[in-house]
C-alpha cells in the first residue's frame, strides 16, 4: 500500500479493510512516498502488533514506492492498493482461489465505486467482468484490456520478477496493466468485486465534488505514449484498450467540462481524435450511449451543446427513455440533436433480465415457474412481450457435487422448449425501480414437465421479443423476499418424479438450475411419532437398517417388513444447544443412502402433533426427524383495521403458558397464546402510543415473530407452506402496507399504505407528470403543511396550523406524512407522501408550507404560494457558499437555486439582520418576512410552564431531578446521505450518567438526519433516548440544562434562559471543512465551550453556578439575535403570508 501525507484521513480504513481480509495469510508492507513522515508516525502508533505488517523506507514518487515495495515482498502473490481506495472482505480469498486453482499469471476482479448520494438505478455494463474466466490469452479475451486499472488485480510474484514490471515507465500504472496482459501466459478475471474506488472523497462532507480536470494534463500525455505503445507493439489491440479508456476516465473527464479550459479541451479533443481514427467502428458502438453522445460532442468541438447535456444527465440516475424502431433501441435526449446512430443502445445496454418469483411443485412431476422478464430499457406499457423459455442442458449424467458424477464424454440432449404464459406482474415497476418503462406485461408463468429431464444439469433460458427488439439470457435474479427466497428449502425442497429423476432447483452460477440426478430408491411411506419414538413406513428398495445423526449421537435401528422404529435420546440431553434436526439414512451393508420424501406439495412435516419431534422433509426433498419442543408453525398474517391477526398452530405439545411477540427495532408487543386448542389465533394492535401522546400507527420496518414458553422459556417460529403463499403478495388498508416476510425465521414488514399499482418509480413519475400538467384546478381553501420528510407534525408549521384552526375555519389543513406513525394535530388530514392523495394536494392546493424545499422535479404552479419557514437559525454555512465549499460547479449551483428558491413566495428570518444572508447565498431578490419563528412561540408563551411539567412527567422524570438535554448535530462527512449520518459520540453517556448521579437524568436527542431504529440507545431510568420524540420544543422546556454544539437548536434553547454547554472538540475541523458558519461561531454560543467530557460533567455538576455565571450573557445574546421572539411570531406570520378571509 502506498501512502502519503494527503493520504493521512483515508489510511486507517484502508488498512483496516486490508488486515480484516478472510484470507489471513498477508504479508502488508506500507511503502511511503513524498512528505510522509506524519503517515508514517501514524503507522507506527495506531496500528497494533501486526507480525504481518512491515513500513518500507519513504521514496520520493508514487512509482517509486509500488517499485520498492514489490522487490520487498515475500509472499507468492502481490497487489498494489491506494490508501485512498479499499479491499472488499472477500478480495484476496477471491484472487488467490482463482490463481491457486488455475495456475494463471494474474487475476483481475471488478473495481467497485463507493457508495454515492443517489446511485443509478441502471447499471452499467461490465464487458470485462460479467462472468467468471480463468486460464484466458489475450487472443482469446481481448477485451480485457479494457480494464487495465492496478488495485483490483493479483500478480504472481515470479511472473512479476521475471519480466521486470516497473511503475516508473512510460505509461505508468495504466501501462503495467496493460503489460500485464500482454505477458501472462495465462490470466483470470472474476465477477466479484475486490477493491472499492473511494475518489478519495472518504470523509470529506456528503455530495461533495471533485475536480475532475486535476491531473489532466499528465492523464493525457500517459494515455498517449500507451496509446503509440500499444500500436507499436500489438495495433489489433488497440480497439479493445481504447473501449476501457475512452469509456473510464475521458468519459468522467467529460463530465466535468464545466470546469475545463479551453487548453484542456482542445488537448482532450485532439487526445480523442486520434484514437477515433484509430480505431474500428465497433468500438464506438459499444460504447454505452452516453458516452458516445459525450464524445460526439467533443470531437465535433461543440462544448456549449455537451455542457448543457451533461447537465440534463445530472440527476436521472441512468434513466433514460427509450423508443424502439426497426428492431432497434432509441435513447432519448430532449432538446438535442444528436445523429440516430449515436442516440441507438447496444445490445450490453440493453439485455434481457429475467427476476423469478417463484418455483414451486405443482406435483410430483411438475413445476411452475412465476417470473418477470424484459429488456432493460425497453418501456412495455404500449407493447406485448412475446416470451419464451426452455431449459438448457449444461451437463449429462449428473454432477460430481451430488455424488452421481458426469460423463464428460456424454452428449447433451437437446433443449426442452416450455409453454410460457403471459400474467401481468403487478410488482414489476416496484422491484425493478426504473422510471419510464413499465414493466409489469413482461410478467409471465410457465410450467416444466420434470420427467422430461434426463440425468445432469439442466438452467432455464428465456428470450424476450419487444417488436423486433430480441434478447436472450440465462442469468436470473431471485425475488428472495418471496417465495422464490425459499428455494432448496423444505418448502421449496428436491422432486422425486415418476420417470425415477429427481430434480432439485436452485440458483446456481446466477442461473436457475435444475439438477435431475437418479431418485434415490427408498421413499417413505408413512410416519408415526409417540413422544420420541418414531417408527417410519417404507417402500422402494428396503435397506437392512436407518441411521438417525444428529448432534454428534447416531441411533441405528433394523428394518423389519418394511417398518423401522427409532428412539431418539431425551431432547437437550445431547449436548448444549441441541440440534434441530436428526439426518435419517437407509444403511445396505456399507452403502449409505437417504429415504425420499415423495410428497412435494404437502404439508413439510407427518407425524402426530403434540409431541418433541416430527418426521419432515429437508430442503433435497429427504426424509428428516427434527426437534418441535415448543415450536408453532404460523400458517397465516393478516392485516385488518388497527390490528394484525395471526393464526397458527403447534407442532410440540402444548405449554401451560405461552406468549407471542412482535419484535420490532423500535417497538415489540407480547401477546398471551390461548393454549387450550392446539390451532391459535392471535391478535397484535397496530397502533402504539411511545410517549404517552397519543396513538399512531405502528412504525415502518421489519418486525420478527418470537416465542416464549413458560416463564421465559425461548421457543421456536416456523412458518407453514400456507403462510409462503401469502408472501407473494402486499396486504393494503387505509393505515398500513404488510407483506409476510420469512429471514430469520418468520416475520413481517410494514410499509406505508401505497397500493402496489401506485408504488414504484414508475407509477410515482406519472403522477408526478400529472402534477406538472396542471390540469385539475386550484383548490383555493386548501393548505398543505409538511415537516422535514413527513416525519411528524412540528415546528413553525405546527404553529401555523394551529392558528389557522383557531381563527381559519374556512380553510381545509393537510399534512404530508411519511406514513401514520406520523402524528398530525386535531383538525389535520394526514396524506401519505407519494401516494395518488397527496400529488393530487401538492399541484392544487393554493398555500404550501414546509421547512425544507420539495423534491427536484417539482414545480410551483400558477395560483400556488410556498412560504418556507427553514428549520432552524442561519448559522452554518448553506446555499452558494456551501455548494461552492463542495465544488459545484457554475451550472449546478444554478441547478440548486432553481430547486430552491425558485418556488419561493415568502421566507422567514428571525432578525432583519440575517435576511442578507439569504439575499447572498441564495441570490434570493423576493419578499422576507423578518419578524420571528413561529416554532419558538411556545418557548416564550404562557402554556410553557405546563408544557415543562406535562413533558417531564411523560417521561418519567422526578420533580426535583435535573435534566440535560444531548442533542448533537449531524456532521456532513458521517452522512450517507442527506436524511441518514451517523452519530457523534464526544460524550459518552453512560459514564456521564454515572458520574453525575441519581438527580439528573440525560435525554439524548440525535439529529433528525441520524440514523434511528437499532441504533437507538436502551433506555435506563438515568438515559432516555428521545431522537424519535416528536416535538423538540416539549424536550427543551422539559430540561434543565443543554450540551450542545452547532446546532441551530442553541437559539431555541437560549429563549429558555437555561444553561448550555457546548462540546466542541472538532471546531476547528467543523469550521474549516466539514461545514462552516456564517458569522463568529464564538459569539453564538453563549456558554463554555470545551473539549472534553470531564469538562462537560465537571461543568453541569453545578449549574446554579453555571447558571448564574452565564445568565447576563444568554441575556444579551438574546436581545442581540432573538428580540423578534415575543410569543406572537405565528400570528405575525400567517397575516403575511394567507389572503384575508
Amino acid at each position: 500500500m502506498t501512502v502519503t501525507d494527503r493520504d493521512e484521513q483515508y489510511l486507517a480504513e484502508s488498512l483496516l479493510s486490508v488486515r480484516e481480509q478472510t484470507h489471513t495469510t498477508l504479508e502488508i508492507l506500507i511503502a511511503p512516498y513524498g512528505q510522509a513522515s506524519a503517515v508514517s508516525d501514524q503507522i507506527l502508533a495506531d496500528v497494533p502488533d501486526d507480525y504481518r505488517l512491515r513500513l518500507l523506507e519513504s521514496s520520493a514518487t508514487q512509482a517509486e514506492a509500488r517499485d520498492r515495495g514489490a522487490r520487498a515482498v515475500r509472499g507468492d502473490y502481490v497487489c498494489f492498493l491506494l490508501a485512498a481506495d479499499l479491499l472488499t472482505p472477500n478480495a484476496m480469498r477471491t484472487l488467490v482461489t482463482s490463481l491457486e486453482e488455475s495456475g494463471s499469471d494474474l487475476a483481475v476482479g471488478r473495481i467497485e465505486s463507493r457508495e454515492r448520494l443517489s446511485p443509478p438505478v441502471v447499471a452499467p455494463y461490465d464487458l470485462v467482468h460479467a462472468q467468471n474466466r480463468s486460464g484466458l490469452t489475450l487472443d482469446e479475451f481481448p477485451v480485457a484490456l479494457s480494464d487495465v486499472g492496478v488495485s483490483n488485480r493479483l500478480f504472481r510474484t515470479t511472473f512479476w520478477r521475471r519480466h521486470g514490471f516497473s511503475f516508473g515507465g512510460v505509461g505508468g500504472a495504466d501501462a503495467v496493466g496493460f503489460d500485464g496482459y500482454l505477458k501472462a501466459d495465462r490470466f483470470d478475471v472474476v465477477t466479484a468485486p475486490v477493491c472499492v474506488d473511494m475518489d478519495r472523497a472518504d470523509g470529506t462532507p456528503v455530495e461533495q465534488l471533485h475536480d475532475q480536470t486535476l491531473g489532466m494534463e499528465e492523464w493525457i500525455e500517459q494515455t498517449r505514449a500507451t496509446w503509440v505503445a500499444i500500436g507499436q507493439l500489438a495495433s489489433d489491440l488497440r480497439d479493445h484498450w481504447a473501449l476501457g479508456g475512452l469509456a473510464g476516465r475521458a468519459n468522467t473527464i467529460l463530465g466535468d467540462v464545466e470546469r475545463m479550459s479551453s487548453e484542456q479541451w482542445t488537448s482532450l479533443r485532439d487526445l480523442v481524435v486520434e484514437i477515433e481514427r484509430g480505431v474500428s467502428v465497433e468500438v464506438w458502438l459499444k460504447l454505452p450511449v452516453e458516452v458516445r453522445a459525450r464524445l460526439t460532442y467533443l470531437v465535433a468541438d461543440r462544448r456549449g451543446e455537451l455542457t448543457a447535456f451533461v447537465a440534463s444527465r445530472w440527476f436521472e440516475r441512468g434513466n433514460l427513455r427509450t423508443r424502439v424502431a426497426d428492431g432497434q433501441v432509441h435513447g432519448i435526449f430532449p432538446d438535442t440533436e444528436l445523429p440516430e446512430d449515436v442516440t441507438t443502445l447496444n445490445v450490453y445496454e440493453t439485455p434481457a433480465r429475467v427476476l423469478v418469483r417463484d418455483v414451486r411443485p405443482h406435483d410430483s412431476d411438475r413445476a411452475v415457474i412465476d417470473l418477470v422478464a424484459w429488456i432493460e430499457l425497453v418501456d412495455l406499457a404500449e407493447a406485448t412481450p412475446v416470451i419464451t423459455a426452455r431449459l438448457v442442458p449444461d451437463t449429462a449424467g449428473g454432477d460430481a457435487d451430488d455424488g452421481s458424477g458426469a460423463d464428460p464424454d456424454a452428449g447433451l440432449p437437446d433443449p426442452i422448449e416450455l409453454t410460457v404464459t403471459p400474467r401481468r406482474d403487478a410488482q414489476a415497476n416496484m422491484s425493478i425501480g426504473h422510471k419510464y418503462q413499465d414493466y409489469r406485461p413482461g410478467g409471465c408463468r410457465t410450467e416444466v414437465d420434470l420427467t422430461r429431464l434426463t440425468t445432469g444439469r439442466w438452467h432455464l433460458e428465456v428470450t424476450i421479443d419487444v417488436d423486433g427488439v430480441i434478447r436472450t439470457t440465462s442469468d436470473v435474479q431471485i425475488d428472495t423476499r418471496g417465495p422464490a427466497g425459499n428455494l432448496a428449502t423444505r418448502y421449496r425442497p428436491r422432486v422425486h418424479t415418476s420417470s425415477g429423476v429427481s430434480v432439485a432447483c436452485d440458483r446456481f452460477a446466477d442461473q436457475l438450475s435444475f439438477l435431475a440426478t437418479p431418485t434415490t430408491p427408498t421413499t417413505l411411506q408413512k410416519a408415526q411419532v409417540d413422544d420420541r419414538t418414531v417408527s417410519l413406513t417404507l417402500a422402494g428398495e428396503l435397506p437392512q437398517a436407518v441411521r438417525a445423526t444428529g448432534g454428534g449421537v447416531r441411533i441405528e435401528a433394523p428394518v423389519e417388513d418394511g417398518r423401522v422404529t427409532l428412539t431418539l435420546p431425551a431432547h437437550g440431553a445431547v449436548e448444549l444447544g441441541a440440534h434441530a434436526a436428526w439426518r435419517l439414512e437407509a444403511l445396505q451393508g456399507d452403502i449409505t443412502g437417504r429415504i425420499a420424501w415423495t410428497d412435494p406439495i404437502g404439508a413439510p412435516w407427518t407425524g402426530e402433533r403434540g409431541g418433541s419431534v416430527l418426521a419432515a422433509r429437508d430442503g433435497q426433498g429427504y426424509a428428516q426427524i427434527i426437534e418441535t419442543a415448543d415450536t408453532v408453525a404460523l400458517d397465516r398474517v393478516e392485516l385488518g383495521e388497527g390490528r394484525i391477526t395471526v393464526r397458527g398452530h403447534w407442532l410440540s405439545s402444548i405449554p401451560k403458558h405461552a406468549r407471542l411477540t412482535l419484535s420490532g427495532s423500535q417497538h415489540s408487543e407480547t401477546v398471551k397464546i390461548d393454549t387450550g386448542a392446539s390451532d391459535f389465533e392471535v391478535v397484535f394492535t397496530l397502533h402504539w402510543d411511545e410517549w404517552g401522546l397519543g396513538d399512531s400507527v405502528l412504525p415502518n420496518g421489519s418486525y420478527q415473530f418470537r416465542l416464549t414458553c413458560g416463564a421465559k422459556r425461548a421457543g421456536n417460529v416456523r412458518h407453514t407452506a400456507a403462510f409462503l403463499e401469502h408472501q407473494a403478495d402486499f396486504q393494503v388498508s387505509d393505515e398500513a402496507r404488510l407483506r409476510p416476510v420469512n429471514g430469520n425465521g418468520p416475520g413481517i414488514t410494514l410499509q406505508p399504505p401505497i397500493s402496489v399499482d401506485h408504488a414504484g418509480s414508475y407509477a410515482h413519475n406519472l403522477a408526478r407528470e400529472r402534477v406538472l400538467a396542471a390540469e385539475e384546478p386550484i383548490d383555493e381553501s386548501a393548505v398543505y403543511l409538511s415537516t422535514y420528510a413527513g416525519s411528524t407534525a412540528t415546528d413553525s408549521q405546527l404553529a401555523i396550523h394551529e392558528h389557522l384552526r383557531r381563527t381559519r375555519p374556512d380553510l381545509t389543513l393537510y399534512w404530508g406524512v411519511a406514513d401514520h406513525a406520523s402524528r398530525v394535530p386535531e383538525g389535520g388530514i394526514p396524506i401519505v407522501l407519494q401516494s395518488p392523495e397527496w400529488y393530487r394536494v401538492i399541484g392544487t392546493a393554493k398555500y404550501l408550507v414546509q421547512n425544507i424545499d420539495f423534491d427536484r422535479w417539482w414545480r410551483k404552479r400558477e395560483g400556488q404560494r410556498f412560504l418556507q419557514t427553514f428549520h432552524g437559525y442561519p448559522a452554518k454555512s448553506m446555499g452558494l457558499r456551501m455548494w461552492l465549499a463542495k465544488q459545484f460547479s457554475p451550472l449546478r449551483c444554478k441547478a440548486e437555486l432553481d430547486r430552491t428558491t425558485a418556488g419561493w413566495d415568502l421566507i422567514l428570518t428571525p432578525t432583519p439582520e440575517m435576511d442578507r444572508y439569504y439575499r447572498e447565498e441564495y441570490a434570493y431578490d423576493g419578499a422576507i418576512h423578518s419578524e420571528g419563528y413561529p416554532r419558538d412561540d411556545a418557548l416564550v408563551g404562557p402554556p410553557a410552564g405546563e408544557a415543562r411539567e406535562r413533558t417531564r412527567r411523560l417521561l418519567g422524570i422526578g420533580p426535583n431531578q435535573n435534566v440535560i438535554l444531548y442533542a448533537p448535530t449531524w456532521r456532513d462527512h458521517l452522512a450517507l446521505n442527506y436524511r441518514s449520518a451517523k452519530m457523534v459520540e464526544h460524550l459518552d453517556v453512560v459514564a456521564a450518567s454515572e458520574a453525575l448521579g441519581d438527580d439528573y437524568v440525560i435525554l439524548l436527542r440525535g439529529h433528525r438526519f441520524n440514523s434511528k431504529g437499532s441504533e437507538r440507545s436502551e433506555r435506563t431510568a438515568r438515559i432516555i433516548d428521545v431522537t424519535d420524540y416528536p416535538e423538540i420544543n416539549d424536550l427543551i422546556l422539559a430540561s434543565d440544562a443543554a450540551v450542545l454544539d452547532y446546532s441551530s437548536l442553541r437559539f431555541d434553547f437560549a429563549l429558555t434562559g437555561r444553561p448550555m454547554v457546548f462540546l466542541v472538540p472538532d471546531l476547528s475541523d467543523y469550521t474549516g471543512g466539514i461545514r462552516g458558519f456564517l458569522y463568529d461561531y464564538a459569539d453564538t454560543a453563549p456558554g463554555p465551550m470545551l473539549d472534553t467530557a470531564e469538562e462537560v460533567v465537571a461543568a453541569l455538576s453545578d449549574l446554579d453556578r453555571l447558571e448564574g455565571r452565564y445568565r447576563d450573557r444568554i441575556a444579551a445574546f438574546n436581545a442581540k439575535y432573538q428580540y423578534t421572539q415575543d410569543g406572537k411570531a405565528t400570528e405575525r406570520v400567517v397575516e403575511a403570508f394567507f389572503d384575508k378571509h
